[in-house]
């Protein structure tokens, strides 16, 4: 467990989670340097600077492609709290640009954190990891707990017939390798697995998922589940929200039993359809900039608005007992759409 007057280091500071992070590690009064890439971006960096708590954070620049000051900006922390992982969904031409541009960045990043983290003495690294680490199997798994680990020989196969499969390759590489490190420097270790994550937001970047979302409601379908345009995708997905990962996070630091474990963090699968309708109902504006689009399915396109009857997929399983018995808060998944929409009607 972290003492009370711990020095934490958040990278990628600005970054959807980690604003949060950051939020909860002030609010119980530990000390927080957090990274970014620039410390002349004032409009990202004041929404940090005006949290309570916040003459406890020290901001510093910290570029993960150029790990040149990694020993210093680590030194002193007691935890090191991973969170700035590039998200690319792209599509590559070839396994040389997929690695170049990101999965190498991904590792070795992450290779020159732990390296630093040794240097400096730190005794505990909280990994924000995904579900993308987990579930990249074939067959697809049916349920998932913390057990569940992606594919790599699979997924290296596929690398570039989806924009998402370097992604999920690079997240499941990058967590093996964090292992193998920690291990190896003797440094206790957590990784925190989420799902789809949304709800409010702190910085004014609008991030992916909550992005993906508003495509989803402008029938411009979602990005694990591709559909003709102006159409809901028949799928479900699971959600967990932003406050529960920040939460997840903190627990895992504070636990010490946690060492060695990993947490998947889900709260609710949720049809893509009901997402979109919740969406629509929690913010009139979208409502009427928005139709109610109706569902695609792979046999039968279109169909009535609402289409309860034509749904045919079945929703991922989640055991997430491990979580829940760390002392995380379920969210109803209702309030997290609810402030994700909000958080899209900023954006437009």
């Amino acid at each position: 467990m972290a003492t009370e007057d711990a020095l934490v280091c958040v990278t990628g500071a600005t970054g959807y989670i980690a604003a949060f992070v950051v939020q909860m590690l002030l609010q119980k009064g530990y000390r927080v340097r957090g990274t970014v890439r620039s410390l002349g971006s004032e409009a990202k960096l004041a929404p940090l600077k005006a949290m309570e708590g916040a003459e406890r954070l020290e901001l510093v620049e910290a570029d993960l492609l150029r790990p040149d000051n990694f020993e210093e900006v680590l030194s002193g922390c007691e935890v090191l709290m991973h969170t700035a992982t590039p998200i690319a969904f792209e599509s590559y031409g070839s396994e040389e640009e997929a690695f170049e541009k990101q999965i190498n960045p991904a590792v070795e990043g992450t290779k020159e954190l732990w390296k630093a983290a040794a240097a400096a003495g730190g005794k505990k690294i909280v990994l924000t990891s995904s579900v993308a680490a987990m579930r990249g199997r074939d067959p697809p798994p049916s349920t998932l707990d913390d057990t569940s680990r992606s594919d790599l020989d699979w997924l290296r196969q596929i690398l570039l017939t989806k924009p998402n499969v370097p992604y999920l390759y690079a997240k499941t590489l990058q967590e093996e390798v964090a292992w193998e490190l920690a291990s190896e420097y003797g440094i206790k270790m957590v990784t925190i697995h989420p799902t789809l994550v949304v709800g409010p937001r702190i910085t004014p970047r609008l991030n992916d998922s909550n992005r993906w979302l508003l495509d989803l409601v402008a029938g411009r379908g979602f990005v694990f589940a591709p559909s003709p345009e102006k159409t809901i995708p028949d799928a479900y997905n699971g959600l967990v929200d932003v406050r529960e990962v920040a939460q997840s996070h903190v627990l895992a630091m504070e636990d010490e039993a946690s060492a060695g474990c990993r947490f998947l963090l889900y709260s609710h699968s949720v049809h893509l359809q009901d997402i979109a309708n919740h969406m629509r109902a929690s913010a009139p504006e979208l409502a009427a900039k928005y139709p109610e689009w109706p569902m695609d399915s792979s046999d039968q396109r279109g169909g009535q608005a609402g289409g309860e009857a034509q749904r045919k997929s079945q929703p991922v399983q989640f055991d997430v007992s491990k979580t829940r018995a760390l002392g995380v808060d379920e969210i109803p998944w209702e309030d997290s759409i609810a402030e994700a929409a909000r958080t899209v009607l900023e954006a437009l």
